[in-house]
């Protein structure tokens, strides 16, 4: 068996300390509340779809729709919605519960809820802010990738549809998106796919003549490009025929004459035209 130090080495949803005391909330609705705070940008509403939401937490659709109505009830969040098909907006709502009682006698204000916002548009308490650098850089630096582009960020839709949109072949959007989402967790991870599309792009450029592959197959082996190579392409070595060695034909040279014309056991006579071996026959070339 193996243990572990958790301390500082876990990203993830973030429930606030007044919101873990309450006995009203349930966990599940708990959980489903610090998610929805993770996706909610600098104007303080989000819209993840409840699929989403389902598979970020372990769920079902059904169970995240009895968790926000449950939030909903508490007034803790309001839920607006968008139209058929589009997925509701979530704003969060001061509540009362954002102070409480140390003991029966004195009320104590929570600390400082003002939130540092960072690149992507999204918020975070200053503690987990400073968590999250910390957590980031150890990460990265432990797989030798340059971190300072992305310690600010989250991973986010934005940041799917941004790598979709550059993708040569988008075919497969759903089946990527949800290969994206199992794969591309952390700021980590979305350095490294980074790397991984590079290197896919330069050995597109590389080989024009390959077709791309369709979106949702490299969303799902992307993993199979972060260390590649593209291989050095050497130009073959010109073949100086010698009596008795094989040819690259693998017939048997029986006799060379000039130019490097030759001839094998079959009785097949071969010489060289523009630095190729063609084939002799009759006065042409075949």
């Amino acid at each position: 068996m193996k243990y572990i130090n958790p301390y500082k080495i876990f990203n993830g949803s973030f429930i606030p300390d007044w919101l873990e005391r309450r006995t009203e909330i349930t966990p599940g609705a708990k959980l489903v509340y610090g998610r929805l705070a993770r996706f909610a940008g600098k104007d303080g509403k989000c819209n993840p779809p409840l699929e989403l939401m389902a598979e970020c937490l372990g769920t079902n659709p059904r169970q995240i729709i009895r968790h926000i109505k449950e939030l909903t009830n508490a007034n803790l969040i309001e839920s607006k919605r968008n139209g058929r098909g589009k997925p509701n907006d979530y704003f969060f709502i001061y509540h009362d519960w954002m102070t409480f009682r140390s003991d029966k006698s004195s009320l104590v204000e929570m600390p400082d809820l003002s939130p540092v916002e960072v690149t992507n548009g999204h918020f975070l308490y200053k503690e987990e802010e400073n968590h999250l650098r910390e957590s980031i850089k150890k990460d990265v630096d432990s797989e030798g990738i340059d971190p300072s582009p992305s310690l600010n960020k989250i991973v986010t839709d934005k940041d799917f549809e941004d790598r979709w949109q550059k993708y040569p072949m988008k075919d497969g959007k759903k089946e990527a998106r949800r290969h994206w989402n199992a794969s591309v967790k952390t700021p980590s991870d979305l350095l490294k796919f980074d790397k991984a599309f590079e290197n896919y792009l330069s050995h597109l450029a590389a080989n024009p003549w390959k077709p791309p592959k369709n979106g949702k197959t490299f969303f799902n082996n992307w993993l199979d490009w972060l260390e590649w190579n593209e291989p050095v392409k050497t130009k073959p070595k010109m073949f100086i025929p010698k009596v008795g060695q094989p040819d690259p034909y693998g017939e048997i040279v029986t006799a060379v004459y000039a130019g490097n014309a030759y001839k094998t056991q079959s009785g097949a006579q071969y010489t060289c035209k523009n630095g190729k071996y063609q084939l002799y026959k009759e006065g042409y070339y075949e």
